[in-house]
């Protein structure tokens, strides 16, 4: 699998990967200054950003077992990995498959449950949409639907940089990750286990809801819990030194 990608620092490996129609540029509020104690990876997943898109079926299964040969590929044999929303499903697939690379990870306002019925119906007329309309129509509705609707105009910039992402993201990676996520499994029993874990929510998230985020809190064994408050979906945006604090404090818990 071919990556695009930033490295940045030394120390630890800490991947971060970007959630849905969005690329490695959504980490830049909060890398630099993770990067004065660990090695920070960005990447680009398949077919966002400057990554092409998969060929065939694209799984979070396969997509963890091609992230897993590029790690090692490029001598990272074991690494603390967080993952954004849709780049949950990839953090959660990554742990589950390839236990053995991964020191600890992080759910940054992401679900480790399979989609409800009504969320895999929603999935499907999204594909829809997009097939009849374009990928203008989605991500006119999509975008500020993650933002806390309260700082809506204070976030504008941060609103358009998502959107830029957005808009790169071409018709056929829409579908292809859209019907992934329709199609994935629960991933619950790995918030059950010894291996250090962080979960991140938004207190006004529309994408997780935030009860859903507390279920998985309160579950979670051996977990770092943090609600950013008065945020929404994209909280390393919204929040970026308290995302930065969050994700500094955890890495160095696991690497002490």
């Amino acid at each position: 699998m071919e990556l695009n990608y930033v490295e940045a620092g030394e120390g630890f490996p800490l991947l971060l990967i970007h959630g849905f129609c969005n690329d490695l540029t959504l980490w830049d509020e909060v890398r630099d200054a993770l990067a004065k104690h660990f090695k920070v990876i960005t990447i680009d997943l398949p077919g966002h950003g400057q990554s092409p898109l998969l060929e065939g079926e694209v799984s979070f299964p396969r997509v963890a077992d091609e992230l897993a040969e590029w790690l090692k590929a490029k001598g990272w044999e074991e690494v603390i990995v967080i993952g954004h929303s849709m780049g949950g499903y990839v953090t959660l697939h990554l742990t589950d498959q390839h236990p053995e690379m991964v020191r600890a990870f992080g759910l940054f306002h992401s679900n480790a449950n399979e989609d409800s019925p009504s969320r895999k119906e929603g999935r499907l007329k999204s594909i829809e949409i997009v097939k009849q309309q374009g990928m203008g129509a989605f991500i006119e509705s999509f975008i500020p639907f993650l933002f806390y609707h309260e700082r809506i105009e204070e976030l504008m910039p941060m609103i358009d940089k998502s959107t830029k992402m957005a808009l790169q993201t071409s018709t056929e990676t829409h579908i292809a990750f859209t019907q992934a996520m329709h199609d994935r499994e629960s991933k619950f029993h790995l918030l059950k286990t010894g291996m250090p874990k962080l979960l991140i929510a938004g207190d006004h998230d529309t994408a997780v809801a935030f009860d859903l985020s507390f279920k998985m809190m309160r579950a979670a064994k051996n977990a770092t819990t943090h609600v950013m408050y008065d945020t929404g979906h994209m909280g390393m945006l919204e929040r970026p030194e308290e995302a930065t604090k969050t994700l500094l404090d955890f890495a160095n818990s696991v690497t002490a």
